[in-house]
């Protein structure tokens, strides 16, 4: 449902059409459509940094978010090694 509505946006309107961030009722931001959609994505990323960061010293896992994880039980890197010679 979101996806199809955004197709709908032109270029113009991400760009320029001004929106509303409100919590609680209450304007926190106004800037374009654009602009609020990377400060979310942005937002997102923080996050689960964080959440990986926490949970390695509360014993849990790192999962491969944004490429291998010290975590991983296998080198992904050990491939690579070996196509290069090292």
């Amino acid at each position: 449902m979101v996806r199809s509505r955004l197709k709908k946006v032109s270029e113009t309107s991400r760009r320029q059409k001004p929106v509303q961030f409100i919590v609680d009722g209450q304007v926190l931001l106004e800037t374009s459509m654009g602009h609020l959609f990377w400060l979310g994505l942005f937002d997102a990323i923080h996050h689960r940094g964080q959440l990986t960061t926490y949970m390695r010293p509360m014993g849990g896992k790192v999962p491969a978010v944004y490429g291998p994880s010290a975590d991983d039980s296998e080198d992904l890197h050990k491939p690579l090694l070996k196509l290069t010679g090292l």
